[in-house]
C-alpha cells in the first residue's frame, strides 16, 4: 500500500480534519528512542551480526532514519517494501536466512509481535518476543548471547 492511499484510508475511515502531511509529523513525533535498547544492538554488535527486518512503509522509515539514524546501528536490514514481502509471511525469513547467510540454528529473531515470531520459530530461527531491554537483555543472558 502506498503512503497516500495509507493516509486516505485513514482520514476518510476515522472522518479527520487533517492533510497526510500533517497526521505523518505527528505520528513520526510520537516514536521515541529506547536508549538501552540502542545499547544492547551495539554490544551484540560487538560478537554478532545484527539486522533489523521491518514492515514500515517507505516514507516512515526514512522520517524515523533522519530522526534517529538507527541504520548505523546494525550491520544491514531489509525493508518489507523493498522486497515486496511482509512479516509474518514466511517467504520474508527465508529471504533475510539467505541475504544474512545465516543458518537458521544461528539465527535469533527479535519483534515486538507474538505473530511475527511463530514463523521464524518453524524455520528453526530462535524468536524472542521483545517487550523491554531489560527482559531482552535478561532472555539473551539465558541463551548465552550476552
Amino acid at each position: 500500500m502506498s503512503r497516500d492511499v495509507f493516509w486516505r484510508q485513514v482520514i476518510t475511515y476515522l472522518k479527520l480534519k487533517k492533510t497526510p502531511e500533517e497526521l505523518e509529523r505527528e505520528w513520526i513525533s510520537y516514536y521515541e528512542l529506547i536508549p538501552e535498547t540502542r545499547d544492547l544492538i551495539r554490544q551484540l554488535r560487538r560478537r554478532y551480526q545484527v539486522w533489523y527486518l521491518s514492515n514500515n512503509v517507505k516514507e516512515r522509515a526514512e522520517a524515523l532514519e533522519k530522526k534517529f539514524w538507527f541504520k548505523t546501528w546494525f550491520d544491514g536490514g531489509i525493508f518489507s517494501h523493498e522486497v515486496g514481502l511482509i512479516k509474518p509471511d514466511p517467504k520474508i525469513y527465508r529471504f533475510v536466512l539467505k541475504k544474512t547467510q545465516a543458518k537458521p540454528e544461528e539465527a535469533v529473531f527479535i519483534d515486538n509481535k507474538e505473530t511475527s515470531l511463530e514463523p521464524a520459530k518453524a524455520f528453526g530461527i530462535t524468536p524472542i518476543l521483545f517487550t523491554s531491554p531489560d527482559k531482552l537483555e535478561a532472555e539473551l543472558k539465558q541463551l548465552k548471547i550476552l
